[in-house]
């Protein structure tokens, strides 16, 4: 099991033995900050392409996790 650390200097994938070492809530935190940095990435690409439907969608997706 690995995770992405976006507050990590070199965003290194992390392994099972790294996140025993951090704490639940920081563990959520980077859960969290993924799922932002994914979304944000969808609602870039929606908007690069066009489609208005998507855009909406991930709108009412971005407001409902803020």
């Amino acid at each position: 099991m690995t995770a992405q650390s976006p507050q990590h200097p070199t965003n290194r994938r992390l392994t099972t033995s790294d996140l025993r070492k951090v704490s639940r809530s920081e563990v959520a935190q980077m859960h969290r900050d993924n799922l932002r940095q994914r979304l944000e990435h969808r609602l870039q690409v929606a908007r690069e392409q066009g489609d208005q439907h998507l855009i909406q969608m991930l709108e009412v997706e971005q407001r409902q996790t803020a």
